[in-house]
């Protein structure tokens, strides 16, 4: 979760593709697309369309 959260947070948002959730640009999955759909149900990102964006809880977050 932390490393989600982290990359989120370096890059703006994450990106889904094939099931698998990305850095835009990336070509290396930061976790998958269910994975990102629990940090959605527990308020950490939401959703809108392909992108994952931090929530104000996700931004908070500690991922030290």
């Amino acid at each position: 979760m932390r490393h989600a959260l982290r990359q989120a947070r370096l890059y703006g948002y994450l990106v889904e593709l094939n099931n698998m959730v990305y850095i835009p640009g990336g070509s290396h999955p930061v976790c998958t697309d269910s994975f990102a759909l629990r940090l959605v149900e527990g308020g950490w990102l939401t959703k809108d369309g392909h992108r994952y964006q931090l929530t104000v809880q996700g931004r908070e977050a500690p991922v030290d």
